[in-house]
């Protein structure tokens, strides 16, 4: 489903970009990055395991197996 894949990307790029804000939290920056480094971690890794969840599937690996030695 592309609407999810693109949520899944954009809370890849809030990993990526939070790690880069990382660097300039400080007190001699300002409070908005530390504003947004908070923010960030706050929610998007929760976001990801439940948006990731949503799509699990028992026994998915079974099937996997199942469907490779029909080939």
């Amino acid at each position: 489903m592309p609407w999810f894949d693109n949520i899944k990307g954009f809370l890849i790029f809030l990993v990526v970009f939070g790690h880069f804000i990382e660097l300039y939290r400080n007190p001699d920056h300002p409070r908005i990055i530390l504003y947004f480094y908070n923010v960030i971690y706050f929610f998007h890794m929760p976001l990801f395991i439940m948006v990731s969840g949503y799509f699990f599937r028992p026994r998915k690996f079974e099937r996997i197996i199942q469907l490779h030695s029909v080939f």
